[in-house]
């Protein structure tokens, strides 16, 4: 039993429906489920589960590390994405340990295909961020369009032995590539109903 930061109640942390990776048990829960390294967490110690802290992220990924423990990737690392993505042999998101991901696919609700839209945050959700000197004030909106109801399609794991960090012309961290990087392999997502989510 571990306390869940969301609620401050004991939790199971195996049993009751995902068995945690041992790298991840230092992580904090929420819902039974590890609180990602790169989630939002508020001042008073919430965190946003699928709210994406900016500047962690990048972190994760120009310093090599899992977005889900936070501790440095190594060979072979995975990389979720979507169809256009997979096309651009980009993700704007951070690798995976192997076993951080297969987690991921059973815990995450958009890679386990117990969604259908996804429901996305359009607004500030915190007033102060409880990292000292952070620079997200509690939340980060995202450079691009809404995602809130776009529908879920198929994702991908890309297996990869590594990557080039993809930046901007402000030379600002942004995402990764693998395209002078051949993958070790690449598999549509299953659900947890063992069906594809195309």
């Amino acid at each position: 039993m571990r306390l869940s930061v969301a609620s401050g109640e004991a939790v199971a942390t195996v049993a009751d429906q995902f068995a945690i990776p041992a790298r991840c048990t230092h992580r904090p829960l929420a819902g039974g489920r590890v609180v990602p390294h790169i989630s939002v967490v508020l001042a008073d110690g919430r965190p946003v589960l699928g709210a994406v802290h900016r500047s962690k992220a990048m972190r994760c990924i120009s310093e090599f590390r899992c977005q889900i423990c936070g501790d440095p990737l190594g060979s072979p690392m995975v990389v979720f994405v979507t169809d256009a993505q997979l096309a651009d042999r980009y993700s704007p998101e951070a690798a995976l340990h192997p076993e951080c991901a297969a987690y991921s696919r059973k815990a995450c609700p958009v890679l386990a295909g117990q969604v259908d839209t996804l429901r996305g945050v359009d607004r500030h959700v915190g007033s102060a961020c409880s990292e000292p000197g952070c620079d997200c004030a509690g939340w980060v909106a995202s450079d691009g369009p809404s995602v809130r109801g776009r529908e879920v399609g198929r994702w991908w794991a890309v297996w990869l032995d590594s990557y080039a960090i993809a930046v901007n012309e402000r030379h600002e961290v942004h995402g990764l590539s693998w395209r002078d990087v051949k993958p070790r392999r690449v598999r549509e997502v299953e659900t947890a109903g063992g069906g594809s989510r195309g």
